[in-house]
């Protein structure tokens, strides 16, 4: 985890550097921390989720990930944003005409805090940064003998580069964000009820749109 940080420190430095250098002459003078804008992003999520993809018959696919967005501006070169979004994945089995369906879904709400350094290049603002993720976890398990359902939480990290352009007072852009972390999930296998727990990678990658409302 200490390398990640490392990492991330080093791409926002040098991303806040470059924004620095890119900067003109004409650019309004930074005025003190203040909103930007508000928007929705809807990304396509793929977490590796590798014990069940690997090790179970179920195959937990990448889904929509829509999302709620609030930008700020905090440091002359330096953005902030706040997100809450919503991922959820779901597979079955039938394991015999007579015994009938399993299911196994996964959901998760991120609330995200991320930094980044956006750099005008005049056709559009190119951004890069990096953030936190705080994760509502809740696992559920059906089948015709039982149902299972497990709450939890997690915390990730997350890379990002987008690319935005500005029409009167809306913003569209495209933006890809790398997301890696794990999460313990219990499991309650055998007849005897015993417990395990399985590590969970979170890491995908997540790219789509985002649209925003200037201020």
């Amino acid at each position: 985890m200490k390398k990640y940080i490392s990492v991330l420190i080093l791409l926002v430095s040098s991303l806040i550097v470059t924004a620095q250098n890119t900067a003109t002459d004409s650019k309004p003078a930074f005025e003190g921390p203040q909103l930007k804008s508000v928007g929705v992003g809807f990304s396509y999520f793929n977490p590796a989720l590798d014990y069940w993809k690997d090790r179970t018959a179920y195959d937990l696919k990448g889904s929509f990930m829509p999302s709620l967005l609030l930008d700020a501006s905090v440091l002359p070169y330096v953005n902030a944003r706040l997100a809450v979004s919503y991922f959820r994945t779901a597979a079955e089995i039938t394991r015999s005409e007579y015994w009938g369906s399993e299911k196994v879904s996964q959901t998760f709400i991120p609330v995200s805090l991320s930094v980044y350094a956006p750099i005008d290049l005049q056709v559009v603002t190119a951004y890069g940064g990096a953030g936190v993720d705080f994760m509502a976890i809740t696992s559920k398990y059906d089948s015709p003998s039982s149902s299972q359902k497990g709450t939890g939480s997690a915390t990730a990290g997350h890379i990002m580069l987008g690319a935005e352009r500005k029409i009167d007072m809306l913003v569209i852009g495209i933006e890809g964000k790398y997301i890696f972390g794990k999460f313990n999930q219990t499991l309650q296998l055998g007849a005897d009820g015993t417990e395990f727990v399985e590590p969970v990678k979170l890491n995908g990658l997540a790219i789509g749109l985002n649209f925003k409302y200037t201020f």
